[in-house]
């Protein structure tokens, strides 16, 4: 279990604040080749079912979020952690690779983000450009190397990012889904569109963790929408073999609380879903 990269994940602070509650592994905010600075406030809008939030990658480029990586790894050694970098580009993948690589533990790519142009999910639906870059950065990469999947809907979409990532050691399902909006009397977020992530999404990610375990004997952490014990136990009984906790902190205290409960989940046996639905649900 560890957290996902993009909640409480931009300071060794709020990655140690992690490490308080329990988790025994880490991932850090999503790096980018040049520094970027992310969109305007507002930049999330959370709701009863979920976060509706565009962030824009913001981060302060490779080469500190490695520093951010070592300094962890020099107060925890035997804490794993794994960098999340993103990129469009052959020569600056491989270069935010060495580096990182330097100090991480393993790699996560991000191919999913929903809402950063020419990044994310621009790599992610783009399959040719996806193995292309996949298969450069395995060829840099001496640590663990996945990727962070979007929400892919049809399984022709999920197939093809499985064949152009055959050098992958694991992937991460799934990712906030675009393009999703908030409306008032004013648009919700600066960027209008933004990723939808929480409960809302729940049944996307449980869904493609057990489509890809049919596809494939590789590593899954599931991820999205993972509020309590029951949820985990979806995601393991699904085919994920670990977990990434993202916004459900939003429905806890503390990260401390949020963790405790959701570790339940790795021996908590599930109820008859739809017994204790009742059948009168459309009657």
């Amino acid at each position: 279990m560890t957290n996902a990269s993009g909640v409480f994940s931009s300071t060794v602070d709020s990655l140690e604040g992690w490490l308080d509650a329990g988790l025994k592994a880490l991932i850090v905010k999503t790096a980018t080749y040049k520094p970027r600075k992310g969109y305007d406030y507002p930049n999330a809008a959370v709701f009863n079912e979920g976060v509706v939030q565009a962030m824009g990658l913001p981060n302060p480029g490779y080469k500190k979020v490695a520093l951010f990586v070592k300094e962890i790894k020099i107060k925890h050694p035997d804490i794993f952690v794994i960098a999340s970098f993103a990129a469009s580009d052959k020569k600056e993948l491989q270069k935010m690779i060495t580096f990182l690589g330097k100090y991480a533990d393993a790699l996560e790519f991000n191919i999913s983000c929903p809402h950063a142009e020419g990044l994310g999910s621009s790599v992610g639906y783009d399959f040719k450009l996806l193995g292309e870059l996949c298969k450069a950065g395995k060829e840099y990469c001496e640590k663990p190397f996945g990727l962070k999947m979007p929400y892919y809907p049809t399984d022709k979409m999920l197939k093809s990012c499985i064949r152009a990532s055959e050098s992958a050691d694991f992937y991460t399902i799934i990712n906030s889904v675009g393009k999703a909006m908030v409306l008032g009397k004013k648009f919700g977020l600066s960027n209008r569109l933004g990723g939808l992530s929480g409960s809302a999404i729940k049944p996307l990610a449980i869904g493609q963790v057990y489509r890809t375990r049919g596809f494939t004997n590789k590593f899954i952490f599931g991820c999205g929408g993972i509020v309590d014990r029951n949820d985990v136990a979806e995601f393991l009984k699904a085919g994920a073999n670990a977990i990434q906790l993202g916004s459900g902190i939003n429905r806890y205290p503390t990260k401390k609380d949020f963790v405790n409960e959701t570790k339940a989940g790795f021996n908590h046996i599930l109820d008859d879903y739809f017994e204790k639905q009742g059948k009168e649900v459309w009657e």
